[in-house]
């Protein structure tokens, strides 16, 4: 039964069930009701990635950004993001001057998106290929925030081919890959090149360095930087248009 389901409607169906067992708040507060708390240029990628750089509806105890880039490549630069669920990153990069374009299966997370990010946004569902065309090599900087964790190789492979398509030359890639700690007990994690999971799709794929590196020879890319992190369970690798 499940092979019938679409990504479109798999990814609907695992946001509603989000929003009906956790906190969702933090998703659906408009850009007008949050501030800008601080300038994230200058920042390195490890700053940004622990920034807490905007208050919602008053509160300063916001959510930390998460994302591996510089804050000179996010700071009025043009952002993309595949897997920008329902615009949390988004409404945050267009508050800082971007030119931000989200792509998404999910048609319930795009509708929430626009509807809460400023006019410097732009969302397309990802199979929307006449709509996504439009913005072939328009963009700096692809930025992924607990994204390709969730991505096995084949998808992986797809998704970087997309962003290549996207970005400018010289372009970067910031991708999350899912590292995890042997010390900390583990959710649902898959090697890299399994097959996705038809009934966990918030699942984790695990790659080593070496499909790391088979991905950038098979998509065209250079990888500028690979940093571990036990912590985050993550390794957080750059790549580069060339």
């Amino acid at each position: 039964m499940s092979e019938l389901i679409s990504q479109s409607e798999r990814w609907d169906r695992e946001w509603m069930h989000y929003f009906a067992t956790e906190a969702r708040s933090t998703y659906l507060v408009p850009h007008w009701k949050m501030r800008q708390t601080s300038d994230l240029r200058g920042l390195s990628a490890p700053e940004i990635f622990d920034a807490v750089a905007f208050e919602e509806n008053g509160s300063p105890n916001g959510v930390p950004l998460r994302i591996w880039a510089a804050g000179d490549d996010l700071v009025g630069r043009s952002v993309l993001e595949i897997g920008c669920g329902c615009g949390w990153l988004g409404k945050r990069i267009g508050m800082m001057g971007g030119d931000y374009l989200g792509l998404d299966y999910s048609e319930l997370a795009l509708a929430i998106a626009r509807g809460v990010s400023p006019a410097s946004c732009s969302y397309a569902q990802i199979e929307d290929e006449e709509a996504i065309a439009a913005y072939s090599g328009s963009r700096d900087v692809m930025v992924g925030r607990e994204f390709f964790i969730h991505q096995n190789f084949e998808n992986a492979t797809w998704v970087l081919q997309m962003g290549t398509r996207l970005l400018r030359p010289g372009g970067l890639i910031s991708a999350d890959f899912y590292r995890g700690d042997p010390a900390v007990e583990q959710g649902v994690i898959h090697p890299a090149k399994s097959p996705l999971d038809p009934v966990h799709a918030s699942c984790a794929f695990e790659f080593s360095d070496d499909e790391v590196e088979e991905l950038a020879q098979i998509v065209g890319l250079r990888v500028v930087s690979s940093d571990r992190h036990l912590a985050h369970q993550r390794q957080f690798v750059v790549f580069q248009k060339t």
